[in-house]
């Protein structure tokens, strides 16, 4: 039984790939800010059941978010609270 052999993708290829990537998660991220923005500016003074639900999850949406702009791309805690501040 003969073993497939694996071809290594080049240095170059590697970062084709990883700039791709992160391309990529920077616009689900920009997207998602843009959706947890727009859902704060229609249900912002939304009270009750409804209201507390929303909140639950807008504040998953931010965190998903914010743990992507962190850990994915690279970014400092000091400037992901910063660029929520602002957007506030």
């Amino acid at each position: 039984m003969t073993s497939a052999k694996r071809i290594q993708p080049t240095p170059a290829q590697l970062r084709r790939e990883l700039r791709s990537i992160r391309f990529q998660l920077s616009s689900l991220v920009a997207s998602v800010s843009e959706a947890v923005a727009a859902l704060d500016l229609v249900f912002g003074n939304e009270l009750g059941e409804r209201g507390s639900k929303l909140a639950v999850i807008v504040s998953r949406l931010e965190f998903a978010n914010d743990t992507a702009r962190h850990f994915g791309l690279g970014e400092p805690l000091k400037s992901v609270k910063t660029r929520k501040a602002k957007r506030s």
